[in-house]
């Protein structure tokens, strides 16, 4: 089962605007080289955001779960997922939003994933298919 992730608009509109700046650069009557090389550095990294503005989620299959944002491909299998939680970890992961979820699996291994747009549909499904799901503090 898929389930979308949750987007700050605040950062999908941040990406958006963005995305003039290279051609600003290339188009532009001063444009020298050295706008020509910014726009060339920073024109994959915006591609590189606006598809993982457009190509984040997080997928239950009956061995693992899948969360993929952009190019990034996280999988955990399911039997050893052990807790989640919320977390507020800004440093840790990539994501859409300021609020993600913690998952501990495999003893102490620790995954920060996005938050789904339903996070209660999202932990349903995952206790249903996580024997060792001890504890969820959600």
């Amino acid at each position: 089962m898929r389930f979308p992730i949750q987007r700050n608009p605040l950062l999908a509109l941040l990406i958006i605007a963005l995305c003039p700046i290279p051609f600003i650069l290339f188009f532009n009557e001063k444009a020298d080289v050295g706008s020509i090389i910014i726009g060339i550095i920073i024109l994959p990294i915006i591609l590189m955001l606006l598809w993982a503005l457009f190509h984040s989620y997080h997928e239950i299959t009956n061995t693992r779960l899948v969360a993929v944002f952009g190019f990034v491909k996280i999988m955990i299998p399911l039997h050893e997922i052990t807790n989640i939680r919320y977390t507020y970890n800004l440093l840790s992961a990539p994501a859409w939003t300021f609020k993600r979820l913690e998952i501990t699996y495999s003893n102490y291994d620790i995954a920060l994933i996005s938050l789904p747009k339903d996070p209660d549909l999202f932990i349903e499904k995952v206790q249903e298919k996580c024997p060792l799901l001890q504890d969820h503090s959600i």
